[in-house]
């Protein structure tokens, strides 16, 4: 980025931040900092993302990434205003302002951490495009994932436990999220929670199970290896074993041949 340009683009996000405290203002200097530098030529499929299905200003890059991680910053040393701003960021409706406002939930204290999900429930239940729900699984709970991974685990049980297929998809997709990002030992609930879905494996839910073993197999593979080792011995259900098939590549190249031996017995 040219020296000029960095210049003002910090010189433009400390304005900003000197209103951190007035969401209604921070959100309309915002938007009209992101007005002014966005691509108006811009099409979908340019930058080999699918065109966003709510408004996006469509600015560089580098200039949301650079205010997202000041605003972060702030937060953290703020929770009460920071989790007010985020509120309103998301209440803006805009690609960007969505996108911020998952990062900044992310960087608050999350003790307690009943209020950071219930901002999360309330987002999710809103139905975001895919890509507003993976920031809000990996960026908006990255705090708990840190610090409260029990809570965050209990919540997780709570969406896959659930009647309703879009939670469950959720609570999966957060646990691979989990495993993948987790600085700690992986909670043992998470085989818990796979195991009767590893074995049932219901259809609408095939790819996000398939998604959460291939990050266990990369993770714990031996704990891996083992719980589809048992699942390919239940009669009748040939459901383990497409499983295996599609996340043997997961799996350390030393497991492979093993694994593709066991597989080959239990499908003669």
């Amino acid at each position: 980025m040219p020296a000029v340009e960095l210049v003002r683009l910090q010189n433009d996000t400390r304005r900003l931040l000197e209103h951190f405290h007035e969401p209604p203002v921070f959100v309309s200097m915002l938007q009209e900092l992101l007005e002014f530098f966005s691509d108006r030529t811009a099409r979908a499929g340019q930058s080999g993302a699918p065109r966003p299905l709510i408004r996006a200003y469509n600015a560089p890059r580098h200039l949301h990434t650079y205010i997202t991680r000041e605003a972060c910053k702030q937060a953290a040393q703020q929770p009460q205003a920071g989790l007010a701003l985020a509120k309103a960021l998301w209440a803006a409706d805009y690609l960007e302002l969505r996108l911020m406002a998952a990062a900044m939930l992310g960087s608050l204290p999350p003790s307690p951490p009943g209020p950071l999900l219930e901002v999360v429930d309330d987002w999710l239940a809103q139905q975001p495009e895919a890509r507003l729900q993976q920031a809000i699984l990996h960026d908006g709970l990255a705090g708990l994932r840190r610090q409260h991974p029990q809570a965050l685990l209990a919540k997780i049980e709570a969406w896959i436990k659930s009647s309703r297929q879009a939670l469950r998809q959720t609570g999966l997709a957060a646990l691979a999220i989990m495993v993948d990002t987790i600085p700690h030992e992986v909670p043992p609930q998470t085989f818990e929670l796979l195991q009767p879905l590893v074995y049932q494996l219901p259809d609408e839910l095939k790819q996000d199970v398939l998604d959460l073993v291939r990050s266990l197999a990369r993770r714990l593979p031996a704990e891996t290896a083992f719980l589809l080792r048992q699942a390919l011995d239940i009669p009748n259900n040939a459901k383990p074993a497409w499983l295996l098939r599609n996340a043997l590549h997961s799996f350390p190249a030393s497991m492979q041949p093993a694994l593709r031996e066991r597989l080959r017995e239990a499908t003669r």
